[in-house]
């Protein structure tokens, strides 16, 4: 009878046992809907209770992420974490630095989950590599390192490092056309370079003026000022000759024919008459003549002529009254031949 009874009490346990389990199965489900059942019907005080901190959700903290045993959710939210944070700082660097001139790569490596451990957002180690371009080598390396560091939440106690390279970096023709400091120096250039043309035009429009000038001016004192500045020293001279002559030679005095000739001739004829003799023999005569008919021939003179008899004039000492003479029947016989041939 006690053999029989222990094994009727050990089938009742076990029995007992399986009809707990059935019920925890069952009533579990509905246990745990009931609260929310009661939350959103709003029937029992305690539904109306606010939600203790703890409990309320935190998006983009490791303790959210760490309360899910969902997988496919723990890795997307970890990988939209890497990629937030990498951004991040891309952004406060391009700030800083400029846009295009800086690269960011972060690694994070995450711990291993154990079987039965709830996923953690928590990284085991992070590595920044930050590129800046070596012209901006000039940057405060310290002052990357530490935006790094505060950006991306490193903890040196786990090893986390932050690198800084200056490398070149390598520009296309686009990139160097169509820069902004491409186009700004273009433009300087393109200014100086107009100025340049225009200085070197006016410096050589003006030198082609004044050398035109000097050219007008030099010919007008030849050929038309001469008898203005020779004129006085050849009326003092005309003056000055004949006074001597007549002091020397008491019966000299110019025939009343050949002045007469001289002095109706043409200046022009006369000068072309001139112009075969010498420097000296043209002051002589010129020296005979009245001051205004003298001028007219002396202006009437080629212009080596005029040059050669204003140089000869104030040097010229007393001539022979017979040179004079003879000088004079000379010139008014060639005087007369010319006149003939012309006619």
């Amino acid at each position: 009878m006690m053999q029989g009874s222990e094994r009727v009490s050990g089938s009742g346990i076990k029995i007992a046992g399986i009809g707990l389990l059935g019920f925890l199965l069952v009533a579990g489900p509905w246990a745990a809907a009931a609260p929310a059942k009661k939350a959103k019907t709003g029937g029992s005080a305690a539904a109306q209770q606010p939600v203790d901190a703890a409990e309320q959700p935190m998006v983009e903290t490791p303790a959210a992420v760490a309360q899910t045993t969902n997988l496919p959710f723990y890795l997307w939210t970890r990988q939209s974490y890497e990629t937030k944070k990498s951004q991040e700082l891309l952004s406060l660097l391009e700030r800083v630095l400029g846009a295009g001139k800086v690269g960011v790569h972060v690694q994070f490596e995450w711990p291993e989950a154990q079987a039965g451990e709830t996923p953690s957002l928590e990284p085991a180690r992070v590595q920044a590599l930050v590129l800046i371009d070596k012209k901006d080598s000039s940057a405060d390396s310290e002052f990357i390192q530490n935006l790094a560091v505060r950006v991306l939440g490193m903890a040196p106690e786990r090893g986390d490092a932050v690198n800084v390279y200056a490398v070149a970096r390598q520009t296309d023709l686009k990139d160097l056309l169509f820069s902004p400091e491409a186009m700004l120096d273009l433009i300087k250039f393109a200014v100086l370079l107009l100025m340049a043309l225009l200085v070197l035009v006016t410096v050589v429009r003006s030198a082609n003026q004044i050398s035109v000038s000097l050219e007008r001016v030099a010919t007008t004192t030849r050929t038309h000022d001469v008898d203005v500045t020779l004129s006085p020293k050849v009326d003092a001279l005309s003056h000055a000759s004949r006074g001597r002559l007549t002091a020397m030679n008491p019966s000299f005095e110019p025939s009343a024919s050949s002045t007469a000739s001289f002095t109706k001739a043409d200046p022009e004829m006369l000068a072309r008459v001139l112009a075969e003799e010498n420097s000296r023999a043209i002051a002589i005569f010129i020296s005979a003549l009245e001051s205004d008919i003298a001028g007219k021939v002396l202006s009437s003179l080629p212009p080596s002529k005029q040059e050669e008899v204003a140089l000869t004039l104030p040097q010229m000492v007393e001539p022979d009254p017979r040179e004079v003479a003879q000088l004079q029947a000379q010139i008014h016989l060639k005087l007369r031949r010319l006149t003939l041939e012309k006619k």
